[in-house]
């Protein structure tokens, strides 16, 4: 019985990846992509990016000001069908288009403080490369390639394509992140870090240069042309699917939510805290391991309860973690993290699982072009107005201090409760509303 499982898995993977059929040549082409666009979110977002940015003398509230600057570029994500539609191959396009995005991103970015000494320079450099870079991303790169390797995934091998590429690229990811941190925990000033992320980022960015030139490998199929996307359309459409608003309005409050405090909590955890970067590695790590034991079980409960109703609870579930966050300090903090962060990975499979299908649970067959620009505007601007007012809300609150029984909160942890209070209403309101959210077999 044993062998025979592994039979049957050595052969869907040799179905899944393999150089014999276009296709499957395709999937290749995107499980490296997958795996190395895993690698670049850890070393340009979260914790490590904002590690760097503080090595180079970026306060929190510039820090997250430059961090808000990609989802402002994201909603230029609409005009995308204008500009593409206008290109019957896109190989070469999207080939230069993602080389810059990594050159601004990783190259210009890491090189530009050894030769910018002015701090208000500095800074203004940053936006702009930041700015750039996920204009092209937005314009180009994002939605350019999504309309390419769609044709690789059809629905008999998708989901079988997913749950292996979000393993692999999870644990493949995780580990690099892993080694990274550990090597930049061997320097304990954060001041002296700066050559060792600058190292790690000249390596990501020599690894995106071969990643771009591997994506040219498969087949471009045609561009099935449809009817010309209108504007206008792409709101009239949305906004009169009641359903279908239903659930972006799910969309945009946890987006608000998640990244009202992402910025802010990141930047604490390191400079206020003493967060090590090798323990944060290790507790991200173990989500892996969670999401390749847990992953049945979430489906079954997903398939018995329905999607909105196991977002809602675990989105609650999540906010209530996030009480706990509030309350770390440099001296309970591995206690603290632990049962946190391993409580959200217990529930994170179920909950990521649920919301990756939000955006398409009340989305009718046609038209499927302008809710999908919708979907990618409107997640823009929750994002956007998230890391916006959680910024301003620090910079403002820098000098408040609250007491709560005697716990006294400063202007990131009051933040952080703010956060947990959203997400623990809206997993409220979004189960209480299950059954009209829930998709109906009419559509």
């Amino acid at each position: 019985m044993k062998n025979r499982k592994s039979s049957n898995g050595d052969s869907m993977m040799r179905q899944l990846f393999n150089f014999h059929d276009e296709r499957a040549k395709g999937r290749v082409c995107m499980l490296v992509m997958t795996v190395y666009t895993n690698i670049f979110t850890c070393i340009n977002s979260g914790i490590f990016y904002t590690g760097f940015l503080s090595a180079n003398d970026i306060n929190i509230v510039n820090v997250g000001i430059i961090n808000f600057l990609p989802f402002f570029a994201g909603m230029f994500s609409i005009f995308s069908p204008y500009i593409l539609g206008r290109f019957k191959k896109r190989r070469a396009v999207l080939t230069v288009s993602r080389i810059l995005y990594y050159f601004f991103s990783l190259f210009a970015s890491t090189i530009m403080p050894n030769f910018v000494h002015d701090a208000s320079l500095k800074i203004l450099l940053f936006c702009i490369f930041v700015f750039v870079a996920n204009l092209i991303n937005a314009l180009f790169v994002s939605p350019g390639y999504s309309a390419w390797h769609l044709n690789f995934i059809p629905d008999d091998v998708r989901v079988n394509y997913f749950s292996v590429s979000q393993i692999i690229g999870s644990v493949v990811s995780s580990i690099f992140f892993l080694v990274s941190t550990l090597l930049t925990d061997r320097i304990g000033d954060v001041a002296q870090q700066g050559p060792m992320f600058a190292t790690i980022r000249y390596i990501t960015f020599a690894c995106a240069i071969g990643e771009t030139l591997f994506l040219m490998l498969p087949k471009e199929y045609p561009y099935v042309k449809t009817v010309k996307v209108n504007l206008a359309s792409v709101f009239s459409l949305s906004f009169k699917n009641r359903g279908f608003m239903g659930t972006m309005l799910i969309v945009f409050f946890w987006n608000f939510f998640q990244y009202a405090a992402l910025t802010p909590t990141d930047y604490y955890l390191i400079n206020n805290i003493g967060v090590k970067y090798t323990f944060i590695a290790i507790i991200t790590l173990l989500y892996s391991v969670f999401l390749l034991v847990l992953s049945p079980m979430w489906r079954k409960i997903i398939n018995r309860h329905g999607w909105i109703s196991v977002f809602g609870l675990t989105a609650a579930v999540q906010g209530c973690t996030n009480i706990l966050y509030a309350f770390i300090t440099p001296g309970n903090y591995i206690p603290v993290m632990l049962i946190v962060r391993l409580t959200q990975h217990f529930i994170g499979v179920g909950l990521n699982l649920t919301y990756a299908n939000v955006m398409y649970l009340r989305m009718p067959q046609e038209d499927r072009t302008s809710y999908i620009s919708f979907y990618l505007f409107f997640a823009s601007v929750a994002m956007f107005l998230g890391l916006l007012c959680g910024t301003t809300f620090v910079g403002l609150a820098e000098n408040i201090a609250v007491n709560i029984f005697g716990f006294t909160f400063y202007n990131v942890p009051l933040l952080m409760l703010f956060q947990a209070a959203g997400q623990i209403t809206l997993g409220l309101i979004s189960y209480a509303c299950r059954k009209r959210l829930e998709p109906r077999q009419a559509e």
